[in-house]
C-alpha cells in the first residue's frame, strides 16, 4: 500500500528519537522528509497511530539473503527483476527500509560470478523498488579479470560500499579449505577435478589480486565510498585493512581482533542471526560475547533479514543494552558507518521518512507499517 500525499502528519505515536522515546509530538512528513513538532495546519491529512511505537527504519549494510531469491536451488537462476521484487517484499516484511545487497564478485562462475553481479547492478539501477536499495560489492581479490570495470563502477557511483576479502582455501588452514569446498560444492555444478583447477587458477592470481585491491581501496578513499574488511582473523589482517583505509570491520574473529579494529577507527559490524541463534555458525565471536566486551557497533542481516528486527528486542530483554541503544545498532550506527549520516537512521528533522510503526504492547512486538521516503509501502494486519 502506498500513499501519494506529499505532506502528512502522524500523531498519537511514541517516537524513538535521539533524545529517547517521546510522546504527544506530531511527526510530519514533508516531501519524504521528517519534521517534528511543527504545526499540522487545518488542511493537512492526519493519521492517529493509537499509541504505537514509531522507530527509525532498519539500515542493513550487509545482506546476502537476496541470493536465495535469485537462486532458489543450486544452479537454478530466476529472472533478476523477479528476484529483486521478491527480495524487496522480504525486506519490507523485516522492517528494512535501506538495504545494501551484498553481492560477491568472485572467481567462481554462476551465482557469485561477475556476470551475475553485472545483472544485479543493472537491476538495482533500473527496477522500481520500495526499499532504498544499494549495492555492496564483496570483491574476492583473486578475481583479477575486468579490473577496470570495477573501477569504472566505483567512479560512476554504482557501488555504494566496497569490501575486499580472500576466501581462497590453502593448505595452511584445513578447516577453512574444507568449509570453502563444501560451500562451493553447493553453489557450483562441477566435479572435484574442475574445482581443483578453479582453485589453482585463483591461487596463481593472488599477487596480482593484492595489487588490484590496493587500487580499488585508493579509488574508494578518493571517492568517499565506505570501505570494509571481511573476516579479519589476526592483528596483521587488521593492520593491513586499516592501512587500506577500511572504516568497517565485518565479522572479526574474536574480541581482541575487534578491539584492534575499533582502536584504529573502524566500526565493527556483526550479524544479527549470530545473536538470535546464540552464536556464530562458524564458531567465531558471538554477538553476545562482543556486547559483553563492548567491541561491536552495528548489526546487519548477513543471511537472514528478519533477525535484524528481533535482535534489539532480545538484547533489551536480556539486559545487555537498553532498547534505544540496541535499536541504534540496526539504524543510526550502520547509517553512519555507510556514510549516510544526516539522512538515515534517526527520527529527527530533515532525515528521510523511513519509519516503522510497531505494536509493542503484546508478548511479541508486531510490525504494523513500513514507510520509506515518506510513503507507506507496507501495512500488516
Amino acid at each position: 500500500m502506498t500513499t501519494a500525499d506529499t505532506t502528512l502528519a502522524l500523531t498519537g505515536g511514541r517516537l524513538l528519537t535521539p533524545a529517547g522515546i517521546v510522546e504527544d509530538v506530531a511527526l510530519r512528513l514533508d516531501d519524504g522528509r521528517i519534521t517534528l513538532e511543527g504545526s499540522t495546519g487545518d488542511q493537512r491529512p492526519t493519521r492517529d497511530l493509537g499509541g504505537k511505537l514509531v522507530l527509525p527504519g532498519i539500515v542493513d549494510i550487509h545482506g546476502d539473503a537476496f541470493e536465495r531469491a535469485l537462486s532458489p536451488r543450486p544452479g537454478v537462476m530466476m529472472p533478476m527483476a523477479l528476484a529483486l521484487a521478491e527480495n524487496d517484499a522480504a525486506c519490507l516484511a523485516a522492517g528494512i527500509t535501506c538495504a545494501f545487497l551484498s553481492a560477491t564478485d568472485s572467481f567462481e562462475p554462476g551465482l557469485r560470478g561477475r556476470e551475475t553481479l553485472r545483472q544485479l547492478r543493472a537491476g538495482v539501477a533500473t527496477t522500481p523498488l520500495a526499499v532504498d536499495t544499494r549495492l555492496h560489492v564483496r570483491h574476492e581479490i583473486c578475481r583479477v579479470e575486468d579490473h577496470g570495470e570495477l573501477l569504472e563502477w566505483l567512479h560512476t557511483g554504482q557501488i555504494h560500499l566496497l569490501s575486499t576479502a580472500d576466501h581462497l582455501p590453502n593448505g595452511e588452514d584445513p578447516v577453512k579449505a574444507k568449509r570453502y569446498r563444501n560451500a562451493a560444492a553447493r553453489r557450483l555444478s562441477m566435479g572435484a577435478t574442475a574445482l581443483d583447477q578453479l582453485i589453482a587458477t585463483a591461487q596463481a592470481n593472488q599477487d596480482l589480486g593484492r595489487q588490484q585491491e590496493q587500487e580499488l581501496a585508493a579509488a574508494a578513499r578518493f571517492l568517499g565510498i565506505p570501505l570494509a574488511s571481511h573476516d579479519d582473523d589476526s592483528p596483521d589482517m587488521v593492520a593491513a585493512a586499516l592501512a587500506r583505509g577500511v572504516t568497517i570491520s565485518e565479522f572479526p574473529l574474536d574480541p581482541a581482533v575487534a578491539a584492534l579494529a575499533r582502536a584504529g577507527g573502524a566500526k565493527v559490524l556483526m550479524g544479527a542471526p549470530n545473536y538470535i541463534r546464540g552464536g556464530s555458525h562458524v564458531a567465531w565471536m558471538g554477538v553476545a560475547e562482543a556486547l559483553a566486551a563492548d567491541v561491536v557497533d552495528c548489526l546487519c542481516s548477513d543471511y537472514h533479514y528478519s533477525s535484524l528486527f528481533h535482535a534489539p528486542w532480545q538484547m533489551a530483554q536480556a539486559g545487555q543494552r537498553t532498547f534505544a541503544a540496541a535499536w541504534t545498532m540496526v539504524s543510526d550506527a550502520p547509517a553512519k558507518a555507510a556514510g549516510m549520516h544526516g539522512r538515515k537512521g534517526q527520527i529527527t528533522d530533515g532525515h528521510d521518512g523511513d519509519l516503522l510503526v510497531v505494536d509493542d504492547r503484546g508478548p511479541v512486538p508486531r510490525l504494523c507499517e513500513v514507510w520509506v521516503g515518506g510513503r507507506l509501502h507496507a501495512r500488516f494486519a
